[in-house]
């Protein structure tokens, strides 16, 4: 049933003591001699039935699948109602995705000068959530001027956290399996131009949160590692992490491993990684990628922002 007798390390969430603990040892397990190998797909969208399982291979060792589409309360169980809410609204969702990353555009801070000009010479003031129509899309297109990358990946944290085994940044909290890499962007609030039209001066900004939630992968790369999940939720398996990291194919086992009995529903848990949500999304048309803004939040400056135009 394992490819070896000897466990390797594995680690889980320690939600009050802000670090990944030891949960003991895991044992590859041979994927030639069980009968749910691999990360589960045949789940079907849902609300339709279960597709029926191949149970016809010999010396087959029984143990309870697992489904992509269990994630989400796996994540409920770990604290990430958030995260286990979007992902539920990306299965439900039409096929709608980026092939490369190279197709999810590109943001980079903006000048206030470019984004304010057509506006000097027909208003002395100008509220941009009025003029957006209160809507934070329409803010953002037309008046978002500053942005800062915020956090990593959750490979990146895997990968921090085997860097220094200790650091924080390794928990995968509900920020970080609801949004992982995000932007924090600022559009000006009000803006008052000067009589002449050569400046503007801004007293308070809008800052919010815009994020892609999508399973895109670069080109050439080993697709990204998201841990080893079950329904009793998800571990680490340093290995996978740095293997992943280091992005050397030959060196990377995609391997699910046993914790216990592995006939008990839950032991098992398989890897996990953006091309599965892909395949899955072909396999069943259905997997839509979507934009995530934060509510807006007005933060007056301590210094009005003055803009020669």
């Amino acid at each position: 049933m394992y490819l070896f007798d000897e466990e390797i390390p594995s680690y889980k969430p320690a939600f009050w003591a802000d670090k990944w603990k030891p949960c003991g040892g895991c044992k590859l397990v041979d994927t030639r001699r069980v009968s749910a190998p691999v990360l589960s797909m045949d789940k079907p969208p849902p609300a339709l039935a279960d597709a029926a399982k191949d149970r016809t291979a010999p010396n087959i060792v029984e143990i309870p699948p697992f489904d992509i589409q269990e994630i989400p309360d796996a994540m409920r169980l770990m604290y990430m109602p958030i995260a286990a809410k979007l992902m539920q609204r990306w299965f439900a969702g039409e096929l709608n995705y980026a092939p490369t990353s190279e197709d999810l555009k590109s943001e980079k801070n903006i000048a206030l000068q470019a984004i304010l000009r057509p506006y000097k010479d027909r208003y002395s003031r100008i509220n941009t959530w009025t003029l957006s129509k209160q809507n934070v899309s329409a803010l953002h297109r037309d008046f978002q001027f500053q942005r800062v990358s915020v956090g990593s990946t959750i490979t990146q944290k895997i990968g921090e956290f085997i860097e220094s085994e200790i650091n924080n940044n390794g928990i995968p909290d509900d920020l970080t399996g609801a949004l992982g890499a995000f932007g924090i962007y600022a559009a000006p609030n009000v803006v008052m131009f000067s009589a002449d039209g050569r400046s503007a001066e801004i007293k308070s900004v809008y800052v919010y949160v815009k994020d892609s939630y999508d399973f895109t992968d670069k080109p050439g790369d080993i697709s990204q590692y998201l841990g080893h999940w079950s329904s009793k939720g998800v571990i680490v398996v340093p290995y996978s992490g740095l293997a992943a990291e280091m992005n050397v194919p030959g060196l990377y086992l995609q391997y699910p491993v046993a914790r216990g009995n592995m006939r008990v529903k839950g032991n098992v848990y398989y890897p996990v990684h953006n091309k599965d949500f892909r395949q899955w999304a072909i396999k069943h048309q259905r997997g839509g990628d979507f934009i995530v803004f934060s509510d807006l939040m007005n933060v007056s400056l301590k210094k009005s922002l003055v803009i020669e135009l």
